[in-house]
Order: structure tokens, then sequence, then C-alpha cells
């Protein structure tokens, strides 16, 4: 198994990391930093997906362009959760749920496509 972490795949760790320290700030009403980090989190993962779907694009496999820019549209979904939670709004909580269960969904598929 190979455990070599690429460069450009940091930036979804990132990411990743910084969405779970925002979105675990920001019940507590005295953290106004919380927001940001969340927003640059998101940031990191849509910039990360779109990036995936731009080089899948010219792809000849219809899967893996298909797989890669339904994680693209489902990333998207962070925008309005980071505006929601700028708003102080509950129903960031949503869409940040219905992000998380679709790319857990999408992470199974990912081993089922054939690369070529």
């Amino acid at each position: 198994m190979n455990l070599r972490i690429k460069h450009f795949d940091i930036i979804y760790i990132v990411g990743g990391v910084l969405l779970l320290v925002g979105a675990m700030l920001q019940p507590d009403k005295n953290q106004r930093f919380a927001p940001y980090i969340f927003a640059t989190g998101a940031l990191f993962v849509i910039a990360y997906h779109f990036l995936e779907a731009v080089k899948f694009r010219k792809s000849s496999n219809f899967q893996q362009k298909r797989f890669y820019g339904m994680c693209f549209l489902v990333s998207a979904l962070l925008l309005p959760a980071v505006y929601l939670m700028f708003e102080n709004q509950r129903y960031w909580l949503v869409l940040l749920l219905i992000y998380c269960v679709t790319i857990f969904y999408l992470t199974f598929r990912e081993g089922k496509i054939k690369i070529k």
C-alpha cells in the first residue's frame, strides 16, 4: 500500500480539517472567527473538487467525468452553507449534512470506477 500523499491532496485534507474546526467552533457564539475558518476550508474543498473535475473532463471514461462532476456539484453546497453560517442561521447544518452524506456515498463509488 502506497502511503505517499500528493501535494494536491494536501489541499483537500487541510480544507477538511478547517471545515471540521469551523463547524465545531460555530455553536459557541463567542467565536467570531469560526465562519472564516469554515469558509477557508470550504474554498479549499471546492477548489480541490473543481480541479479534479477539470483534470478528468477530457477523459475518455464517462464514469470518471460524471463522478468528479458530481463531487464538484455537491461541494458547491458548501457555498450557501458558508453564507448561512455568516448570517447566524442554523440551516447551514442541513447543507453540511447533505454534503457529508453524499461525499461519503461517493467515496464508495470511486473504487468501482474503472481507470483507463
